[in-house]
């Protein structure tokens, strides 16, 4: 959320608090927002990606008004898809985000043959709109999608954390009780 945030206010998705003095931006109120972003990201009811995705547009509308003083539409950041369903443009070309020096984004495909003290792995409630097969990872046979859940979990050295929609944790919790019974859960909402 902050290279975003950033590459609309500054221009740059690389925050420094020289780009943020220049812009006449506290460094207090740029990490309120930022975190207002990733809480309202991490809070979000939203049962589908396009809802997520316009209830995120209006926060980060909001957010940049609070920093710069001016309320500025969005409707550049975003694009609709063929089924009328907003996408945020995003760029390709990086493959990997670094918030702090000990935190980092990765996809499953980029880290194999490493390792992490903690891992955590978000897998979205599947629908008819989003072809997520998280609800068929783990099932028996050999699907990709299980061999790719394989490298997730196998990187944590000491913590997995697994994020997954309710409904699929009533089906995991329905056919692996053993492997549910590993965790501590926690629910949210």
């Amino acid at each position: 959320m902050s290279k975003e945030l950033a590459q609309f206010v500054l221009g740059d998705p690389i925050v420094s608090p020289y780009k943020l003095i220049a812009a006449s931006i506290d460094f207090k109120q740029w990490k309120s927002c930022v975190y207002d972003l990733l809480l309202k990201s991490a809070e979000n009811t939203a049962t589908t990606w396009n809802d997520w995705l316009l209830s995120l547009k209006e926060a980060f509308e909001n957010n940049v008004e609070l920093l710069t003083g001016k309320r500025r539409p969005l409707g550049s950041y975003f694009k609709r898809d063929s089924e009328e369903s907003y996408r945020m443009i995003g760029d390709a070309s990086t493959p990997e985000t670094r918030w702090k020096s000990n935190f980092t984004v990765k996809t499953i495909h980029q880290v194999k043959g490493t390792e992490f003290e903690t891992v955590v792995a978000f897998y979205p409630k599947p629908g008819p709109h989003d072809p997520c097969p998280s609800k068929d990872w783990w099932l028996s046979g050999r699907c990709e999608e299980r061999r790719i859940v394989y490298v997730a979990v196998t990187r944590a050295m000491s913590n997995l954390i697994l994020c997954v929609h309710r409904d699929t944790f009533v089906m995991l919790q329905q056919q692996q009780p053993e492997f549910i019974a590993l965790f501590k859960i926690l629910m949210a909402g």
